[in-house]
């Protein structure tokens, strides 16, 4: 008899932004800390990059 279930080795696409799918894990309060670190770090890297090859990031 083969008691394995219909669906084994049957995954859903692969989420390459979110592979370990904890997105939906977090609260809402987790993810507005979340999206914040991340605005946080992309305004650092503009910092950054002028500060590395002396270019604008907003063409001042």
């Amino acid at each position: 008899m083969n008691d394995a279930p219909a669906n084994k080795g049957k995954l859903g696409p692969f989420a390459w932004d979110d592979p370990l799918l904890l997105d939906g894990l977090l609260s809402e309060g987790e993810r507005a800390i979340r999206d914040a670190a991340h605005a946080t770090y992309d305004v650092h890297a503009l910092i950054l990059g002028r500060a590395q090859t002396g270019m604008s990031a907003f063409g001042g």
